[in-house]
């Protein structure tokens, strides 16, 4: 593990792998102790979306069993133990919830893998769902998708995928075009 970057260091880093539900849910103390009770939001951003080994999307017919647990503990299991190991401290502030999700849980995207694409559909469902139970007590739980940003790793990469990355970003709530570039 590289060192915390943080100014506080280790104080305010708790490391996890997201892989391991059963290391996420032996870090919950851990986490609680550092917390003193009380979290005002829950992000959960983190995601893998695993690809060939010349860099491709893999289909169902190339995913194997354990690409798909990888992907699911990673992009929607931790998210789910995270949030009810939370819950009390999360209930203490009347904190919030986000889930990112993707485009991809929606519709097929040129370079989202199906684990990926499955796993973020999935986690817009269990945002419903974790609103449903936990509004009850205070706790806001949104999701935000965040539409397709270009740079240098994919455009290259990609060119060929130009017309369906433009045909998804175009069917956007906004109706215009979704595409945003980020500088290497």
């Amino acid at each position: 593990m590289e060192e915390c970057p943080w100014a506080e260091k280790m104080l305010n880093y708790i490391h996890l792998d997201l892989e391991d539900i059963d290391g996420v849910a032996a870090a919950l103390p851990g986490i609680k102790e550092k917390l003193g009770r009380r979290l005002d939001a829950l992000v959960s951003n983190a995601s893998i979306s695993p690809k060939t080994e010349d860099g491709c999307r893999l289909s169902v017919l190339n995913t194997d069993y354990v690409t798909w647990l990888r992907v699911f503990n990673v992009n929607l299991f931790a998210t789910a133990m995270l949030a009810q190991g939370l819950f009390n401290e999360l209930r203490t502030e009347v904190g919030s919830i986000i889930n990112v999700t993707s485009i991809a849980g929606s519709r097929v995207h040129p370079f989202a893998g199906v684990a990926y694409a499955t796993s973020k559909a999935a986690l817009s469902a269990l945002m419903r769902e974790m609103a449903f139970d936990f509004g009850h007590h205070g706790i806001r739980v949104n999701a935000i998708a965040p539409g397709e940003i270009r740079y240098c790793y994919f455009v290259p990469r990609y060119a060929g995928h130009h017309r369906a990355a433009s045909s998804s970003a175009e069917a956007g709530p906004t109706g215009g075009g979704g595409l945003a570039d980020l500088l290497p």
